[in-house]
């Protein structure tokens, strides 16, 4: 996921380079995670996020980067116990981080150093959701668990999905919604961790779902986009794109923006009634099928 910061870019690859472009689209740094040595253990795979004055950026070897905004130099980096595919958090001075080796980490932005860490039960790739003093986040051992922000300490868990937590979870009006591989969408109390809702989908979901006014919009493994009330879970519409669906969705006033995997971006419009409707089609790949095949039919 790219950061913006004035009017500038920045971007991480997954061969390890960051980049800071400028509003004309000219570099104005490249920082590379890693050793100088191109290898899959330096490949970024999580977002960037800017902290103050800094880039923040987890890869494959283990380590947290945090580069100076202004030049790329680097500031400091911290090293965890295996691989982050994890996009960092951050807020009020403390960066949190998610790792292959089954820890959270909070890490202090000023000196890059441990403030405390918290063992799950498995590896973790979401990033964490952060709500007041509460740290929400799943693991690769089915279970889904909210933490004190400030101590790390537990305030409870939930274990009743029979998949991993892969997706980012999204809180909304005290609404925890935590998407599973096991085709489940489970809304937890924000307190309580009581379930709330399920919502069964029948195909994992690796994508996060986007909060619209008092609904949701969700998409599926096996490529559909299912928008549905908040309050109660029911499903008010869907469109079947056919393609598999792995990269978030995004939203914005009564659109989605979707990205499946078969090389093509794709504007959806929601009716107020929750009704989706493909409004074009757009070819990212140069090798994508020409207008006159029929895939580019709007599936909705």
């Amino acid at each position: 996921d790219p950061a913006v910061f004035n009017n500038d870019i920045i971007i991480a690859g997954y061969n390890g380079l960051i980049y800071s472009i400028d509003s004309n689209g000219d570099d104005n740094w490249v920082r590379k995670v890693g050793s100088n040595n191109v290898d899959s253990h330096s490949n970024i795979v999580g977002g960037v996020i800017i902290a103050e004055d800094r880039v923040l950026v987890g890869s494959s070897d283990g380590y947290i980067y945090a580069f100076s905004i202004e030049d790329g130099i680097l500031d400091w980096r911290f090293k965890t116990g295996n691989k982050i595919w994890s996009t960092p958090s951050y807020f009020e001075g403390v960066v949190y981080l998610t790792s292959f080796d089954h820890y959270l980490y909070a890490i202090n932005l000023t000196e890059g150093t441990l403030i405390w860490k918290f063992k799950s039960d498995g590896a973790i790739v979401s990033r964490p959701a952060i709500i007041g003093d509460n740290l929400f986040f799943g693991s690769f051992g089915t279970t889904f668990y909210a933490l004190d922000r400030k101590t790390g300490n537990e305030k409870w868990r939930f274990n009743d999905s029979s998949g991993w937590f892969w997706a980012n979870p999204v809180v909304s009006n005290g609404i925890v919604l935590a998407p599973s591989l096991d085709g489940v969408l489970y809304a937890l109390d924000q307190g309580s961790g009581q379930v709330q809702w399920t919502l069964p989908v029948g195909s994992p979901i690796v994508s996060m779902p986007v909060i619209i006014g008092e609904k949701f919009a969700l998409a599926t493994l096996d490529g559909r986009v299912i928008v549905s009330d908040l309050k109660t879970g029911m499903e008010v519409g869907s469109c079947d794109l056919e393609k598999k669906i792995r990269s978030p969705l995004v939203s914005f006033d009564e659109y989605l923006i979707v990205s499946p995997e078969d090389g093509s971006l794709r504007l959806i419009s929601i009716s107020s009634s929750g009704d989706l409707d493909e409004v074009w089609i757009y070819p990212l790949e140069e090798d994508f099928l020409s207008p006159s095949d029929k895939l580019w039919e709007r599936a909705c």
